[in-house]
């Protein structure tokens, strides 16, 4: 099984940081991520989960067709909610955006015994670490892939106390540290729509207080 990019960023990110336990996979829509974490022999299983009927029916099919129903369990329902009670040693979140995904974290995560979040937002990223620190969250790990001209950022946390300043909250910690080359296409990119939005905005508004501070952000990295 072939992964885009995105995926394949995921599933290595997944790789360097699994005990070979059971994984979640939340939104897993065909559920090609935990396919090929099955058949790589990454996890020992998977739970797959979607909260529509069609993409849980697209689940199915994938796990058939590689025959895998043995190690993958599909279940149905909101975020964690089909997880909870579950013994698991990862959860991934992938392929939404970061306000949904701190929702999703805030209404379930407290009830669950988990060693580590693997998650990837659209967008937003930054409100996902803020959630993160704010929740006994650290984050070990940070990578960025380009795939289909868009830019993601995918975050490794496990439990425990970390404090980030709003410029490692905005960029990333890591990425910030470690500065993998598609993370400076990004930032290139970024500082380039903020010019743009900058340049509607008035100097006394407060949204153009913290755009400029954001640009000013990136030029230092850039």
């Amino acid at each position: 099984m072939k992964l885009s990019k995105r995926l394949m960023a995921i599933a290595r990110m997944v790789q360097k940081h699994s005990n070979h336990g059971e994984l979640a996979d939340i939104g897993s829509d065909h559920g090609y991520l935990p396919v090929w974490l099955v058949l790589n022999g990454v996890i020992s299983s998977a739970i797959a989960c979607e909260i529509a009927d069609g993409p849980i029916q697209a689940l199915k099919k994938t796990i058939q067709l590689s025959h895998t129903e043995d190690k993958i369990s599909v279940k149905k329902g909101d975020g964690l909610q089909p997880i909870i009670g579950s013994q698991l040693d990862m959860i991934t979140i992938c392929g939404m955006g970061g306000n949904l995904i701190c929702q999703i974290l805030d209404r379930d995560l407290s009830k669950l015994a988990v060693s580590t979040l693997v998650l990837a937002p659209n967008v937003n990223e930054g409100m996902v670490r803020e959630w993160l620190m704010q929740h006994g969250w650290q984050i070990v790990d940070e990578t960025a892939v380009e795939d289909m001209h868009h830019y993601y950022e995918i975050i490794v946390a496990k439990p425990g106390c970390m404090a980030l300043n709003a410029k490692e909250i905005y960029m990333g910690p890591v990425l910030l540290k470690e500065k993998p080359d598609v993370i400076f296409k990004k930032w290139k990119w970024q500082t380039g729509i903020l010019e743009d939005i900058l340049k509607t905005l008035n100097e006394s508004n407060e949204k153009h207080k913290m755009i400029h501070l954001q640009h000013q952000w990136l030029k230092e990295e850039l």
